[in-house]
């Protein structure tokens, strides 16, 4: 993982940035983003991306995975909140290429309880030439995508149980 926003990890602005080659690999630690390889990797969605480029890494070139798993039932009973509920930062003028997967989304359910506000918005972000899929949703609800581009990959957009 080149650029890593952890748990806990709110209102950093990740701006202008190229991660390039990225690859898998395995800490023998089981964490929710082991053997994933993500150029970008982000789990508390109140984080801004703007303006990033991944490129050629044979894992994803941005991750965003909000499971209360992998931090603990107990930490979101202590009154800490789920994250995948949490207010979404911005997401604009991103580009993934020549990935496995482009762009990865996990557990998003921002805008159920308030009219969309802090939901996912994928603004002018282009992804193109991954392996598998240009954008993936797992579990996730409330998403609106804008002037964005997904070309010339096997699946340019897919939804699983969402």
């Amino acid at each position: 993982i080149c650029y890593h926003v952890g748990h806990n990890s709110e209102e950093n602005i990740i701006e202008k940035n190229i991660a390039a080659n990225s690859i898998k690999y395995s800490t023998g630690i089981p964490f929710s983003h082991d053997n994933e390889g993500a150029s970008f990797a982000y789990y508390y969605p109140n984080n801004d991306f703007i303006d990033n480029v991944a490129a050629g890494g044979n894992g994803h070139g941005f991750i965003s995975w909000l499971t209360w798993h992998s931090v603990g039932e107990t930490w979101v009973n202590n009154n800490v909140g789920n994250p995948r509920r949490f207010k979404y930062g911005t997401f604009r003028g991103n580009v993934a290429h020549s990935n496995w997967r482009g762009l990865s989304f996990s557990s998003n359910e921002q805008g159920l309880n308030t009219n969309d506000e802090g939901a996912l918005v994928i603004d002018g972000t282009k992804s193109y030439r991954n392996q598998d899929q240009n954008l993936i949703f797992w579990y996730s609800q409330t998403v609106k995508i804008v002037d964005s581009l997904f070309a010339d990959s096997m699946y340019d957009l897919e939804i699983i149980w969402a």
